[in-house]
C-alpha cells in the first residue's frame, strides 16, 4: 500500500478507527457558553403559590413544629412521647426509640405545619365523632369500612367504625 492510498481514506472511516471524534456544530451553543440558567432566565422568579412549610422527617424538624404553635393537648402527648423515647434510647443505647418517634409524630407534625388548617381538620374529625358521618358520606363511609373489613378480616375497631359511620 503506497502512502497516497493511506491518504484517500474516508474521513468518517478515519473518525471511527482512530478514536477522534470529528467536531459537530452544536444546536445551542448559548446555553452552553453562558450556561443552562442564561436558557432559563426567561423563568419567573417567584412563584404564584406559597412553598408550603412542611418539616423534614427528622427528629429537629418533628420537635420544632410540635413544640411551636400546636394545641395544648399535642403538645404535652408529643412531650410525654419525647421523653419517654429519650429514656428508653438513653436505657437501651440505641437511636431505634429516636426513630420511632419520628416515625409515628411526622405525619401529625406536618399536619401541624399549617396550624389553621390543622385547626380545621380536628374540629371537622371532632363533630363528625360526636354527631356522625354527614348524610352525604355516610355510604361511602360504609364501603370504606367493607373494604377495609374484606381486605383486612373481622377487628372490632371495624364494627366501632362501622358503627360510627351509620350513626345520625
Amino acid at each position: 500500500m503506497n502512502s497516497r492510498s493511506a491518504m484517500t481514506v474516508h474521513p468518517l472511516t478515519h473518525a471511527l478507527t482512530s478514536g477522534v471524534r470529528p467536531k459537530v456544530p452544536r444546536a445551542y451553543p448559548h446555553l452552553i457558553t453562558f450556561g443552562y440558567g442564561a436558557g432559563m432566565s426567561l423563568q419567573p422568579a417567584d412563584s404564584h403559590v406559597p412553598a408550603r412549610k412542611t418539616p423534614a422527617k427528622t427528629l429537629d424538624d418533628v420537635v420544632r413544629v410540635m413544640t411551636g404553635d400546636v394545641d395544648a393537648d399535642f403538645r404535652q402527648q408529643f412531650q410525654d412521647a419525647l421523653k419517654k423515647a429519650w429514656a428508653t434510647a438513653r436505657a437501651e443505647s440505641s437511636l431505634e426509640p429516636l426513630t420511632r418517634l419520628v416515625e409515628n409524630w411526622w405525619p401529625i407534625a406536618r399536619r401541624w405545619s399549617d396550624p389553621v388548617e390543622a385547626r380545621a381538620y380536628y374540629a371537622e374529625l371532632d363533630r363528625v365523632v360526636r354527631e356522625g358521618v354527614p348524610e352525604k358520606d355516610r355510604g361511602n363511609a360504609l364501603r370504606a369500612v367493607a373494604e377495609l373489613r374484606a381486605k383486612h378480616g373481622a377487628h372490632p375497631a371495624f364494627d366501632k367504625l362501622e358503627r360510627l359511620a351509620a350513626r345520625h
